[in-house]
């Protein structure tokens, strides 16, 4: 038999995870996308009322989100080329945009439950989504590296990293909620 208390672990998860016959606001995950700097909100150009946000006015808009009955965020680190590298090494930097994020968000809101990306295209010089062998082919083994990103990602308080795809090996299986 097969328990599931991670579903259980406080009242915001339980809500998610309970059978409900209609959709409601708390059952959206919002997603933004997260940049270094202050006073930043800038549309992406290919995406008409997206925006990438500062942490500091990440916090403003979820302020706004919170009335609106959605405490879910995903998270999406933007950041300049001149940090990129081949191995996409601060996709798992304690020092990352986005763990800077989720600190700022769990001490303003610590009832969000935050979801974060661990796939490795904005992180890399090449913008492949794992770490390549030769210029062309994107290794298959590149669960270590997605490890590396979920568990630096992976923080106390109702935060998960997610694959977006079960591509490579190791990715699929590191949902995760560290308690």
């Amino acid at each position: 038999m097969k328990r599931f208390r991670q579903y259980r672990v406080t009242q915001e998860v339980r809500d998610r995870y309970a059978d409900v016959p209609e959709i409601l606001p708390e059952d959206f995950i919002y997603p933004y996308f997260v940049e270094e700097g202050e006073g930043i909100k800038t549309e992406v150009a290919s995406m008409k009322g997206v925006y990438r946000f500062s942490i500091d006015t990440l916090l403003e808009d979820i302020s706004e989100l919170l009335p609106l009955g959605i405490n879910k965020v995903l998270l999406f680190g933007v950041i300049p080329q001149q940090k990129k590298d081949e191995l996409g090494t601060q996709a798992y930097s304690a020092d990352s945009i986005i763990v800077k994020a989720v600190r700022a968000i769990k001490a303003h809101f610590p009832q969000v439950v935050v979801f974060t990306d661990i796939c490795l295209c904005e992180y890399t010089s090449h913008g492949h989504c794992g770490v390549l062998d030769s210029p062309l082919t994107p290794l298959l083994k590149r669960g270590g590296q997605l490890q590396n990103v979920s568990s630096t990602l992976s923080q106390k308080d109702n935060t998960y990293s997610s694959p977006l795809s079960k591509r490579g090996g190791g990715g699929e299986s590191l949902l995760v909620l560290n308690d």
